[in-house]
């Protein structure tokens, strides 16, 4: 059941709802900084961040959908009811990768150059909006476990965060350094793909074969990543030309502190 943060007098404003705004709102902004520095119109970006989102929202209700029609196909007015969670990633990436594709070709922008933009965007807001996302993990010892209904859990979603963050701050490091248009994407593509294949033992999900739905969905991101990558690395290089940059002491605590933040904000909102 989906928790209540605070209401507005007689709505309800869910935690998860507050923290997958917050999420598309700094992916949007963080999308739109790196249109500028590319010479694209960060205008024209908030434009392709809208189209994307709503065609993401529409694919991921119905992904998830589709993968528990057994339960929908009795319920069929709850198909649409989303007060009580239900989206699935990976249909929202292919309708948000179907939606940038579209705004690509009738804006005349580089896709993959978009691509990028959105990939270091998401990144960051995925781990944001995870932190209202408390889905229930295996039964675990670890002194970190989550207790839900009296029983402690692997905080699965705690585990997202921790790598989305590391993933979005790699991606920042290396934004300026890159050597063809797509590089971030694929990179991101690769690297959430692992991550989450990892990730779903930590968690339950019906068995398709040997892996979850959710597993082979992130083992074909992998492939398709890298299938990209040996497709587009001999492409032109992105706009500005790639620059040399440091990780300085500061800056990596500054990481570490936006880190812990948003760790002590999901067990915080979970209680």
């Amino acid at each position: 059941m989906a928790s209540v943060l605070f209401r507005l007098g007689p709505i309800n404003v869910y935690t998860f709802g507050f923290t997958l705004s917050l999420g598309f709102l700094t992916a949007t902004f963080i999308a739109a900084g790196e249109a500028r520095r590319r010479g694209l119109s960060d205008e024209e970006l908030v434009n392709a961040a809208l189209i994307i989102m709503a065609a993401g929202l529409i694919a991921a209700r119905a992904g998830y959908v589709w993968a528990n029609w057994d339960y929908f196909a009795e319920h069929s007015g709850e198909i649409w009811q989303l007060t009580a969670g239900g989206l699935s990633f990976h249909g929202g990436l292919l309708g948000g990768l179907a939606g940038a594709f579209i705004f690509a070709q009738s804006r005349g922008w580089s896709f993959r150059e978009l691509a990028d933009c959105a990939a270091l965007g998401l990144a960051l807001g995925y781990a944001l909006a995870r932190v209202g996302c408390h889905g229930p993990g295996r039964p675990t010892a670890v002194p970190w476990g989550m207790a839900i209904n009296g029983m402690l859990v692997h905080p699965q979603g705690a585990y997202a965060i921790v790598v989305s963050y590391a993933i979005f701050v790699f991606l920042w490091k290396i934004r300026l350094q890159t050597k063809f248009r797509g590089q971030l994407f694929v990179v991101w593509s690769i690297a959430y793909g692992v991550s989450r294949f990892f990730i779903e033992y930590f968690r339950y999900g019906r068995l398709w074969g040997p892996f979850t739905l959710t597993q082979w969905a992130s083992l074909a991101m992998v492939a398709g990543g890298a299938y990209l990558y040996r497709r587009w690395e001999d492409g032109p290089p992105p706009h500005p030309r790639p620059l040399l940059t440091s990780f300085t002491r500061q800056e990596a605590l500054r990481w570490l502190l936006g880190l812990a933040l948003l760790i002590w904000f999901y067990y915080a909102w979970r209680g």
